[in-house]
C-alpha cells in the first residue's frame, strides 16, 4: 500500500511539473514571439491610428533594390475630425492652401480619421502647420505606385476580394487574416507571393491618445514608426535590372503596339528585363477594367506563338550534333516553285549550303533537312533547348496544353514544323533561353525572375541560379554563333547589326490566320556584343511585316541603348 501511495504521489508530482513547464513555455512564447503583437493590441485600445501606408505590403524590387512599382513618399494632410474645433473654418483654410474647393475637404471632416488625397508641398505644409488648429497634421504617406511603374505584367496588380470563396481560399492557404475590404494580389508576383507580401500592419502611422470611453485626450497628432519591422511581410527581389527595363520600355512605347521583349543575362538565365504591349497602369484607381477583353493583362512574354524561322536553329543544332549535316552540306531551293513549302525568296536560292541557309533563312533547305532528321530528333533537340520548359524560377507558369512538341510527329506536320509553323509553339521567354544556350557556349540555363525573398528580419529565402545543363558540344555552339553573326552582317537580319560591338541573331516571320485576316508575327532573337555577350534579347512584334523588317530594327535600338548603360 505504501509503495502504491508513493507511486501515485510521484506521478502526481510529475504531472504538476509537466503542467508548470508547459505554462512556463507558453508564457515564454507569448513574451518572446507575441510581445510585439500584444503590445500593438494594447496600444490600439488606447490610441486611434491612421495608417500612413497606402497598401501595407512588401515591396517588389529590382536586383539592386529599386522599386519596380515606383513607390514613393509624399506629404499628406491627416485629419482627426473629432479633434477639429471649427470644421467649417478648417475646410476653408485647407482649401485655400491646397487650391481646391472647401466642398472637397468637408467630407473628410465628417468621417473617420484619414488623410486627404492631395499631395502637399513643403511651402503648403508650413502654411498648414502655422494656420490650422488641432486635429490636423502634415505627415509623410507611402504610396505603392508612382507615375512610371515598369514590368507591370511581371509585378501584376491588386484588387479587392470579390467573393466569400475568394476570402476562404486566401485564409485557407496561410496564417494571415483577411477581410472583404483588403487589397490582394490578383496577377503576377503580387498574386503568387500574396501571403508573403501582405503586411500585418502599417509600419508608419499617425496616432492620438484616447481614454477608456474612446474620447481623444490629447489633440496632438503623433507620427509613430514601428519599433520592429513588420515580421509578417517579405520583399520580393527580382532579377530585373531597372536600367535595362527602362530602356526596353521606352523603345516599346515608341515602336511596338502589340508584342513583347525579353532580355536575359548570359551564363545565368536571369531575366533582366521583360515587357509586354499593350500594357496598363497597375494603380488600382487606373486599372482599365473595360480593357480586359482587349488583352492588356496578357503577358505576351510568356504567351505561346508560332516562332517561325527562329525554330530553324533547332534543326541546325540537331543536324550538326547528329552528324546529319555540316555547314557545307548543300540543298536546292527553287523559290516560289518549291514544294511542299515555297521559299520567301521567290527566284530561289538555287544550290545553298547549311551555313547560308541559316544566314538567308531558306525554307526549302530546312524542309529537306527536317525530312532527313525526322520528327523524333527534332522533338528531342527542341526539348533540350528548353522549348517545352515552363519552370521559370520564382514565377513558374502552368503548362499549356496547346504546346505539344509531340504533334510534330503527327502526319503531314513535319514540313511546316521544320520552319517553325504548324503545331510548333513557343513563348518569347523560351526562345530567349534557347538563344542564351548558344550565346553562353553550349549550356542551357533555366530562366529565373526572382532571386530572393527578403523577410526584413534576416529570414531570407534564396532562389539560386539553377545549374546549367550542357546540351550542345562546344563545336556545334561555335558553328551556330558564326551562322548567327552572318545573319546580321550580311543576311536577312542585317537591320539588327550593331555598330562597333557587333551582334548576332536570327529572324522569324510566322504567318498567322485569324477571323480578321492573315497577319505576321515578326521575331528577332539574338545577343550583343558578339565577343563575350552581355545581353540576350528577343523581340516579338505582332502584325509586323517580317522579322528582318519589323523586329530586327527594334532589337538594334534596344541593343544600342543597353550598350550605352554604365554597368
Amino acid at each position: 500500500m505504501q509503495t502504491q501511495r508513493e507511486a501515485r504521489m510521484i506521478i502526481a508530482f510529475c504531472a504538476i511539473i509537466i503542467c508548470l513547464l508547459s505554462l512556463v513555455a507558453r508564457l515564454g512564447y507569448i513574451q518572446l514571439e507575441q510581445s510585439d503583437k500584444l503590445t500593438r493590441m494594447a496600444l490600439a485600445r488606447d490610441t486611434k491610428t491612421v495608417g500612413l501606408e497606402q497598401y501595407p505590403r512588401g515591396e517588389i524590387l529590382d536586383k539592386d533594390g529599386n522599386s519596380l512599382t515606383g513607390s514613393y513618399k509624399t506629404n499628406r494632410i491627416v485629419i482627426y475630425p473629432s479633434a477639429v474645433v471649427d470644421k467649417n473654418k478648417s475646410a476653408q483654410n485647407l482649401a485655400r492652401v491646397l487650391g481646391v474647393e472647401p466642398s472637397d475637404i468637408r467630407p473628410f471632416l465628417q468621417d473617420k480619421p484619414s488623410y486627404l488625397p492631395f499631395d502637399v508641398t513643403s511651402g503648403q505644409a508650413e502654411l498648414i502647420r502655422n494656420n490650422t488648429g488641432s486635429g490636423v497634421a502634415v505627415l509623410p504617406v507611402k504610396h505603392r505606385y508612382g507615375p512610371d511603374p515598369v514590368a507591370v505584367h511581371i509585378t501584376g496588380h491588386l484588387g479587392k476580394i470579390q467573393s466569400r470563396a475568394n476570402l476562404e481560399s486566401l485564409e485557407g492557404t496561410g496564417d494571415k487574416e483577411y477581410g472583404y475590404d483588403d487589397w490582394v494580389g490578383v496577377m503576377g508576383l503580387e498574386r503568387y507571393y500574396e501571403h508573403l507580401l501582405k503586411g500585418e500592419f502599417p509600419v508608419q502611422r499617425a496616432s492620438v491618445i484616447m481614454d477608456a470611453q474612446q474620447r481623444i485626450i490629447s489633440k496632438e497628432i503623433r507620427l509613430e514608426n514601428s519599433v520592429n519591422v513588420d515580421p509578417e511581410r517579405y520583399n520580393v527581389i527580382t532579377t530585373i535590372d531597372l536600367d535595362v527595363q527602362q530602356v526596353v520600355e521606352r523603345v516599346l512605347d515608341r515602336s511596338v503596339k502589340k508584342g513583347a521583349v525579353v532580355v536575359m543575362q548570359p551564363n545565368t538565365g536571369d531575366i533582366i528585363a521583360s515587357a509586354s504591349r499593350p500594357d496598363f497602369n497597375p494603380a488600382p484607381a487606373k486599372i482599365p477594367v473595360d480593357e480586359i477583353t482587349k488583352g492588356v493583362f496578357v503577358n505576351r512574354a510568356t504567351a505561346l506563338f508560332q516562332p517561325g524561322s527562329i525554330f530553324k536553329l533547332v534543326l541546325a543544332c540537331a543536324a550538326l550534333e547528329e552528324g546529319v549535316a555540316d555547314p557545307g552540306t548543300t540543298f536546292y531551293c527553287r523559290g516560289a516553285q518549291d514544294s511542299p513549302i515555297r521559299c520567301w525568296h521567290s527566284p530561289g536560292h538555287g544550290e545553298i549550303n547549311l551555313f547560308d541557309a541559316v544566314v538567308n533563312s531558306c525554307n526549302p533547305a530546312f524542309v529537306q533537312l527536317g525530312q532527313e532528321l525526322g520528327a523524333e530528333r527534332i522533338i528531342s533537340y527542341a526539348e533540350k533547348l528548353g522549348l517545352s520548359a515552363t519552370d521559370t524560377t520564382g514565377l513558374p507558369e502552368e503548362p499549356n496544353t496547346r504546346q505539344n512538341l509531340q504533334a510534330i510527329a503527327e502526319p503531314y506536320n513535319l514540313a511546316n514544323s521544320s520552319i517553325g509553323q504548324g503545331p510548333v509553339l513557343a513563348t518569347p521567354v523560351q526562345i530567349t533561353a534557347m538563344m542564351n544556350t548558344i550565346a553562353s557556349g553550349d549550356v542551357y540555363y533555366a530562366p529565373r525572375i526572382v532571386g530572393e525573398l527578403d523577410s526584413l528580419q534576416g529570414n531570407d529565402l534564396q532562389f539560386p541560379v539553377a545549374a546549367g545543363i550542357r546540351v550542345l558540344s562546344p563545336s556545334t555552339a561555335g558553328t551556330l554563333q558564326k551562322m548567327l553573326e552572318g545573319v546580321t552582317s550580311n543576311g536577312v537580319g542585317s537591320a539588327a547589326f550593331v555598330d562597333i560591338h557587333g551582334s548576332a541573331g536570327k529572324t522569324g516571320s510566322a504567318q498567322v490566320q485569324s477571323q480578321s485576316g492573315d497577319s505576321i508575327n515578326a521575331w528577332f532573337s539574338g545577343y550583343v556584343p558578339v565577343a563575350q555577350p552581355r545581353y540576350v534579347i528577343t523581340v516579338l512584334v505582332q502584325n509586323g511585316a517580317s522579322g528582318g523588317e519589323t523586329a530586327a530594327p527594334v532589337f538594334k535600338e534596344i541593343a544600342r541603348g543597353l550598350m550605352q548603360l554604365d554597368h
